[in-house]
């Protein structure tokens, strides 16, 4: 780990590697010359886990620091973190126990962005960490040379000495020796799951920050001619492609705009090196390369940086992936972007990449139906590829794992909105790909020597065509990695366990049944529980069952006694305190190995609870094994009703004598609301929940949006979370909207309960594609002028000018109708006004009707004002940055300042400035020829109350 002060983030790094639940690890930290306080903080964790060893040098570079630190390195494996970033929980176990399975030469992880308190994944994680990808080589998959970056992987470190060496000096040390990590493996791994938070720096002081620079620009042409001799050396024609779809896609776009403001000699530069490689760049290699990069480094290479910003103006207007046609088998991009360009640009690079026009299946639902079949429904899409007009052909298959044997499943095709929703593009409707299939799993376990069965789907639109793995479901659905289960299907024992596998999406395993439960008993006392189990192998004798408790891996034995017919009794006693325990069983035979223990074949249900005190619950696991859950909530959940302004709640309660249910809550972890009614008949009961609450301020307002729970407080005082039943929990997720909000009740797990709140806007008005189709609607329409004022806000705090300025206006005009924008009707709104929706059709119907609009923010891209219409924009603050100043700090490009002055001279009417603020101030920054007011809000109250619009 190099180290160079890093000190306001080198603790925060430290403590992620030592607390990982790997502990077998050395972290052998260079001191990199440091001038802050970083060398005392090496110098405590040195002191106190002498697993940290600090070696020093002179300040020469992160490559000459990991030489160094793997000259000292002892461990089997590799890995290298940068001292300003942080490695996930577990990260280190899942890599290396990767590693111990598959024998590969190295491992590399998902990696996550930090910025700002905020996290995203990189653009080429949606290539290379769509799935894992365990034992493969270069050639098979090219599209690995995306991610070259050190970090988030683990190498073996006799690898690392035959084959990679050293790292050389200079920036971007890393991507030439990770390179010829892939070019030089026998086989290597790719994970999906995150192991690696990479942190984009506040104050913007690392190396991946200073590409306005020339001599940063210059490093990255030098490594990359390097990396290039080693591709052309050792690499194939395949591989080749997809290094030179990284240099275009990945390497070189973020240097352009540097270059569209930056001296003659940096443009140069960065066109001599693009122009290179663009010549390089077969068809396969554009096909690793997005679309708006393809475009932006063609006409950068050509040095046409004029169209370069007239592209990019483009690509703000419809996003990263505009609306599209299907042409010759390809998916091209759709507009007039080829008309406004003065350079012309060829189909190939008009089309979309292989990643912006994959294929995703996605389940919204599996559930067992009768004795063996499991019934699927999702949806198949081809991401960029609107079906609006369109009707995909979609074929869906279950392939053995070694590919010998395919069978093909029937479907049903059939409409779901929530796709559209779901795959967020502003430019498509994807209802249409919808499906349901049932497959008969007794079919499969009479094909012998077939273990697990894959699922693929196959999808065609329009002479495209995609096949792949279904790797997605819908977060709180029955079908959701956590939630889908197992079943025994056949007499002899067979279980089914469907699953999601981390590397080939949804399987369906087969395997023969082993011990298996014959009872699960309640209570028989407080702390004791008692079963029975039974065997196919009535020679192999047991001689205790073996608890594990899933949080804390503590575990205990319990003995097991014989019966006459080779069945097994037991007796468990746990102790059970106030918080929810989960344990896992398996029996322990006389030869000592432990074997799971199978769910009950007689009973189709996912957890048996007991009646008895305290909650005991027999959970079936996703795997089809036994668990025993203390401590869980003793309703169960079988019914959600929203109504106008109230949720209804039914449920089956377990023990009407040891909870008190009028201490139940609707909670969202900061906010309790009681219910107004709890009707109790023998174990039934309803709740009634009020979606709106009365405030301090008279106002009345809905509930805040968030995920919400439903909670017991149990005699102990210990609280506890409601449970949705089996039978309600497959018909999950279900959504009403009402008056108040939109209310989408989840499955967390297994059968944990979550109801989400969120603004009242349709599935049509939430999605991306909703929303563009109301924003084009708003365009075209000219608006019926109606009197009123609307109100804008962007700082919603309760002393705001905009707040200030609508109480004035209503103290000297009553009359005058006002609206107020909110995100949700949670938001508060001052007296007199009416909250107004952002988002609902109420929204746009209103932007462009009211003859007066009022904010104290920039408005989203798609607001224009009508020729009815007077638009007053508000500032408060005398020295927050503004115009020019701020968007040359932001790196814009003159001509993109000279677009945005005109935009704004166009949409505002009038500006107010702050008191005691020059108003030539605002005039100059934004460039506005309008009048510019100063004072009060009564200034601007004056102008309201003079100018009606």
């Amino acid at each position: 780990m190099p180290v160079y002060n890093v000190q306001q983030y080198l603790e925060d790094c430290l403590e992620s590697i030592l607390q990982q639940d790997f502990r077998d690890v050395e972290v052998i930290a260079i001191d990199d010359g440091s001038t802050d306080g970083s060398p005392a903080i090496l110098g405590r964790y040195a002191a106190r886990d002498r697993r940290v060893r600090v070696f020093r040098q002179a300040n020469s570079g992160q490559g000459i620091a990991r030489n160094l630190g793997v000259a000292h390195a002892r461990g089997e494996y590799l890995t290298f973190v940068d001292s300003d970033d942080l490695v996930p929980p577990g990260s280190f176990r899942s890599m290396v126990s990767t590693l111990k399975r598959s024998g590969s030469d190295f491992v590399v992880g998902g990696v996550r962005r930090l910025e700002d308190g905020d996290s995203y994944r990189p653009s080429w994680t949606v290539v290379v960490h769509d799935r894992d990808r365990i034992g493969v080589t270069i050639d098979e998959f090219p599209s690995a040379m995306a991610d070259v970056v050190a970090h988030h992987r683990v190498l073996r470190r006799q690898f690392w000495i035959d084959q990679l060496h050293r790292f050389p000096a200079g920036v971007y040390e890393d991507h030439v020796p990770m390179v010829a990590a892939y070019l030089r493996a026998k086989r290597f791994d790719v994970l999906s799951r995150v192991t690696y938070d990479w942190r984009i720096r506040a104050e913007g002081t690392s190396t991946g920050q200073q590409k306005h620079a020339l001599e940063n620009l210059l490093a990255r042409v030098a490594v990359k001619a390097d990396a290039k001799d080693l591709v052309w050396r050792e690499g194939a024609a395949a591989v080749q492609a997809a290094w030179i779809g990284r240099v275009l896609d990945i390497d070189f776009p973020p240097y352009i705009d540097h270059a569209l403001r930056g001296g003659e000699q940096y443009r140069n530069a960065l066109r001599d090196a693009l122009a290179t490689y663009v010549s390089l760049a077969t068809p396969e290699a554009l096909n690793h390369v997005r679309v708006q990069q393809k475009v932006r480094t063609f006409l950068a290479s050509r040095g046409a940086w004029d169209d370069v910003e007239v592209a990019q103006a483009f690509f703000r207007e419809y996003g990263s992936v505009p609306p599209t046609s299907v042409r010759d088998g390809r998916v091209i991009l759709d507009g007039d972007l080829a008309e406004r360009l003065d350079t012309t640009v060829s189909p190939q690079l008009l089309a979309l990449s292989q990643g912006e026009s994959r294929m995703q299946a996605c389940a919204l639902r599996a559930r067992w139906v009768g004795e063996a079949s499991l019934e699927l429904t999702g949806w198949a899409v081809i991401r960029g590829v609107d079906l609006s007009s369109r009707q995909p052909t979609i074929q869906l298959a279950l392939v053995s794992a070694d590919g010998s044997r395919r069978i093909g499943l029937a479907s049903e095709r059939f409409e779901l909105t929530e796709a559209t929703r779901w795959v967020n593009w502003p430019h498509g409707a994807f209802e249409r790909g919808g499906f349901r299939t049932v497959i008969d799993v007794a079919q499969l376990a009479a094909v012998p020597s077939v273990t697990d069965w894959r699922v693929r789907v196959r999808i065609a639109v329009d002479g495209i065509e995609r096949e792949g793995s279904m790797h997605h479901a819908v977060a709180g659905s029955p079908a959701s990695r956590a939630s889908i289960g197992a079943r025994r299907i056949t007499t002899g024992g067979t279980v089914a366990a469907a699953r999601f596998d981390s590397e080939h999406g949804l399987t369906i395993g087969l395997r023969p049944s082993g011990w298996m439960a014959e009872r699960l008993d309640a209570a028989v006392s407080d702390g004791e529980f008692t079963g029975a189990v039974h065997g196919r192998d009535r020679r192999t004798a047991l001689i205790a069952m073996h608890l594990t408790n899933r949080s804390t891996g503590f575990s205990i034995n319990c003995p097991m006694d014989r019966r006459d017919d080779a069945a097994y009794e037991f007796r468990i006693g746990v102790a059970r305190g106030d918080a929810v325990t989960t344990w896992d069983l398996r029996v322990v035979d006389a030869n000592l190995q432990t074997h799971s223990l199978e769910w009950p074949v007689d009973d189709d249900h996912a957890a048996l609870t007991s009646f008895g005190v305290g909650g005991v619950r027999w959970i079936r696991s996703p795997r089809g094994h036994v668990q025993l859950a203390l401590g869980r909530s003793t309703v169960e959940v079988i019914g959600v009703q929203p109504e106008a302004e109230a949720l209804i709640v039914d449920g089956i309660h377990a023990e009407p004598e040891g909870i008190d249910l009028g201490a139940i809550r609707l909670s969202d972890g900061d906010m309790e609301v009681e219910p107004q009614s709890v009707d109790v008949h023998e174990h039934r009961v309803r709740i009634r929940f009020p979606l709106r609450l009365e405030h301090a301020d008279g106002s009345s307002r809905a509930l805040r949006s968030g995920l919400w729970t439903l909670r017991l407080r149990r005699p102990g005082g210990a609280l506890h979370d409601a449970i949705a039943a089996e039978t309600f929990a497959q018909q999950l997720p279900i959504e009403a909207v009402v008056a108040t909000h939109c209310v989408r009740v989840l499955l967390a797990g297994q059968s944990d309960l979550q109801i989400k709140l969120s603004a009242p806007l349709t599935v049509n008005e939430a999605s991306a594609h909703g929303q563009r189709q109301l924003q084009d609607a708003y365009a075209a329409d000219k608006g019926r002028p109606g009197p009123g004022v609307l109100f804008i806000p962007g700082v919603p705090t309760a002393d705001s000018v905009l707040r200030t300025v609508h109480v004035g206006l209503r103290a000297r005009s009553s009359h005058t109708r006002t609206w107020w924008a909110v995100p949700d009707l949670a938001s508060a709104v001052p007296e007199g006004a009416t909250a107004l929706l952002v988002g609902s059709r109420d929204w746009y119907a209103r932007l462009a009707s009211v003859t007066r609009l009022c904010t104290d923010a920039d408005f989203e891209a798609y607001v224009r004002r009508r020729s009815h219409q007077r638009v007053f924009r508000l500032f408060a603050d005398a020295h927050e940055p503004i115009g020019r100043s701020m968007w040359v700090a932001a790196g814009w490009t003159p001509r993109r300042i000279s677009d945005r002055v005109a935009t704004l001279n166009e949409l505002w009417s009038v500006v107010l400035a702050p008191a005691g603020s020059s108003t030539e101030r605002f005039r100059h920054e934004l460039g506005f020829e309008g009048p510019v007011l100063s004072g009060h809000a009564n200034a601007i109250i004056d102008a309201l109350l003079r100018d009606p619009g």
